[in-house]
């Protein structure tokens, strides 16, 4: 990707396979979305916040979104050629324009029209066009972008934006907010790898018992959207080591589903965090800038009980499976097989300790991911006792919606739900 100005906001493009990872859009319980939305509501004056502690510490914004220009003609309002005028180019029509540029749309310089927040110029991604927003220190300011941008757009027709969404938060580096917060961030990031993938499998689950068609947790099969692991969490621990030590590691890779934490890309100075698990739903793209916000307007120690969770370990996980069911899994998963592995993690032991729960609180919990868990199994080894005559595709769907029944039925979404809404409920402001 490209090199931008000291500050700036950018993140590695996805994929075209992004169009299958967005939810439908339906009404939804979301405790933490409301307590955050309650601390940080649209319609606020525009405000700048610091980083704890840290007087002149800005927390500042920036937006970038990935689209198909043969389905959201009305960017082409806000961006043309260079070869041609304001005026020659909004003379044509959608079609026309379209006709000229195709899906992508590179080097496409902005028009009169366009917002002054929008980046001068669109990028060309794999998946479609990209464009960016200029940094910004106030949240307020970054929620409208998003509106505006949604309102010029509109939707697919499925409720969901037209934008494969990622936002970023940034904060200067020489601080000691890193150093003071290195349990909280190494917690925070695991939680939140959690309550993006299993929110997926979960919400995903409720829609296929609602629509058939819809199977859940498409993204285990994209190369860049993968959960949590025993080698994404090793960089992970680099970052944050790094940012420790007012230092960069001048790396790259940033692959992984939830939210990632790096110490580059945002200039020479400035640590930050990329939301990569909203894609086409806005409503997860409010709430992580929202509670990103709020962990670095007032630290991150109430995530450091989520710092010893036990990630993915793709080899080790995997092989508590039967043979007949690994079989099914490399048949159907092929190189990403062993992320089906998830349910397999030591959960039952980690969670209930990392909510802080006990008595029969934490009984409950256990018994409900051990169930979960028991059910998952039984059923890929049914799955996997009878496979003959069963289509890859037909086997493929019957193993996500088993993960997908694991994600809803042991509880594990809901309970981090409504633990991160409890931490922003214990914010100064912050409504009971």
């Amino acid at each position: 990707m490209r090199n931008l100005i000291m500050r700036a906001h950018v993140g590695l493009s996805l994929a075209a396979l992004l169009c299958a990872l967005a939810l439908p859009t339906a009404a939804r319980a979301n405790p933490c979305a409301e307590v955050f939305d309650r601390l940080y509501p649209d319609n606020a004056p525009p405000q700048v916040r610091f980083v704890k502690a840290e007087a002149g510490n800005d927390i500042t914004y920036g937006l970038e979104g990935e689209l198909d220009l043969n389905k959201t003609e009305k960017l082409l309002d806000w961006y043309r050629p260079s070869g041609k005028t304001d005026e020659q180019w909004l003379a044509m029509s959608y079609e026309e324009r379209k006709a000229q540029m195709g899906y992508r749309g590179s080097g496409l310089v902005k028009t009169g029209q366009a917002p002054e927040w929008l980046h001068e110029t669109l990028s060309s991604d794999p998946g479609g066009a990209e464009f960016m927003t200029r940094p910004t220190p106030r949240l307020e300011e970054a929620l409208s972008w998003i509106n505006t941008m949604e309102a010029h757009l509109g939707q697919d027709g499925h409720g969901r934006s037209k934008v494969y969404w990622q936002g970023n938060v940034a904060y200067k580096r020489d601080g000691a907010y890193s150093r003071e917060n290195k349990d909280g961030l190494l917690g925070y990031i695991k939680a939140t790898a959690d309550y993006a993938q299993l929110g997926k499998l979960h919400r995903g689950y409720e829609a296929n018992q609602q629509n058939t068609e819809y199977i859940p947790g498409k993204n285990l099969d994209h190369s860049v959207l993968g959960p949590m692991n025993t080698e994404k969490l090793d960089e992970t621990n680099q970052e944050i080591t790094a940012a420790a030590e007012n230092r960069s590691t001048n790396r790259s890779s940033h692959y992984i589903q939830g939210t990632y934490f790096r110490t580059w890309k945002y200039g020479p100075d400035r640590n930050g965090f990329e939301v990569r698990d909203a894609h086409k739903d806005v409503f997860v793209l409010k709430r992580e800038l929202r509670r990103l916000t709020h962990g670095l307007q007032h630290g991150l120690a109430d995530y450091a009980a989520f710092k010893d969770l036990t990630v993915l370990d793709e080899s080790a996980h995997f092989a508590k499976f039967s043979q007949p069911v690994q079989q099914l899994l490399s048949s159907v998963g092929g190189s990403y097989s062993k992320r089906h592995a998830l349910p397999m993690r030591p959960l039952e032991d980690d969670y209930p300790r990392a909510l802080g729960l006990a008595g029969s609180a934490a009984e409950q919990l256990r018994g409900r991911i051990v169930s979960a868990r028991s059910a998952y199994v039984q059923t890929l080894e049914s799955l996997a006792a009878n496979r003959q005559g069963t289509d890859l595709t037909q086997a493929k769907n019957q193993v996500r919606v088993a993960l997908g029944k694991f994600a809803h039925d042991s509880g594990l979404y809901s309970a981090l739900d409504s633990h991160f809404a409890q931490i922003g409920q214990r914010a100064p402001g912050a409504q009971p």
